[in-house]
């Protein structure tokens, strides 16, 4: 399932953020390319340890966790957090899967990798092209969103970032480890909570209602491996 969510942190906090990531000091992280001998930096990235990283990171954490179209699609059991990076001309990277676990910097927390997140913190007319392509069955797609939008996709998906081609594009990315490990059956869970919550609001009172929770809740405890 690859699903957008509009609007993911409140204007307040992007701006905040915004601000912020424009006067910190980011640091050059170089890739090694086996087809090059490429000398110019893959990206730049804030310090995951740093004040600024935490701060914001916990920030964005705290506004995944009251947003109601993130817990019905992501079922998320562990977040790994956020980190910021920054792509400036003719940056962005190869096609890649990425990492099935990832180590949680500086604790002993370890995450599986089900879904991968990006957050978009500059406008799409503030830089140009650096298009993040994900392929998955349903063919290719393109996505560039808002500041303060975000795609949500699986983590298993073939995907890469077009070269940046005038500008800036700054991003917060995270992964989940999910309740549901399957995606198809957390996109059965999702598709059944939207149906459930559309019933409530059109005839609360039906006695369906308590009847497909109530399938939604076995399902869930039969497919949660929490």
């Amino acid at each position: 399932m690859l699903l957008q969510i509009p609007q993911i942190i409140n204007q307040q906090l992007l701006n905040e953020l915004r601000g912020a990531l424009h006067r910190v000091d980011w640091t050059a992280v170089q890739i090694k390319d086996q087809n090059q001998n490429n000398t110019q930096p893959s990206f730049f990235q804030l310090n995951e340890n740093g004040i600024e990283a935490k701060y914001f990171g916990q920030q964005i954490i705290s506004a995944l966790e009251n947003n109601p179209l993130f817990i019905s699609s992501a079922l998320p059991a562990k977040i790994y957090p956020p980190f910021f990076r920054k792509y400036i001309e003719n940056q962005g990277h190869p096609t890649k899967i990425d990492s099935a676990l990832k180590q949680v910097q500086g604790s002993s927390m370890r995450v599986r990798l089900d879904l991968s997140a990006t957050i978009f913190l500059s406008e799409p007319n503030e830089y140009d092209g650096a298009e993040l392509v994900i392929e998955d069955n349903y063919g290719t797609h393109q996505i560039k969103l808002p500041a303060g939008h975000m795609i949500l996709y699986p983590s298993s998906s073939l995907h890469y970032l077009k070269p940046v081609k005038h500008g800036n594009r700054i991003t917060a990315s995270f992964f989940v480890e999910s309740m549901v490990r399957d995606d198809s059956k957390r996109t059965i869970l999702f598709d059944m909570d939207n149906s459930i919550r559309a019933l409530i609001q059109d005839q609360p009172t039906h006695p369906s209602v308590s009847q497909l929770t109530g399938i939604y809740h076995n399902l869930l405890r039969m497919w949660s491996q929490v």
